[in-house]
């Protein structure tokens, strides 16, 4: 039922630009050592964080050693 004669509903789609809330950062470690990296982000749709080593993606599921 409409209480607005002539006018129909919708949806309506909200973005918002990310945001970073935690910025990662440069870190040096030994050979051998472990470096840990940290990235917070929001926005609407809510974006997707990927990482990549030389130009290559990352696999975040579990921990990783590279070289």
């Amino acid at each position: 039922m409409n209480n607005y004669p002539g006018l129909s509903a919708g949806l309506l789609g909200i973005t918002a630009m990310s945001d970073f809330h935690i910025h990662p950062q440069n870190a040096v470690v030994e050979e051998g050592g472990v470096a840990r990296f940290q990235c917070q982000i929001h926005g609407l749709p809510e974006p997707v964080i990927l990482w990549h080593k030389n130009s290559m993606p990352v696999n975040t599921d579990n921990e990783r050693s590279m070289t």
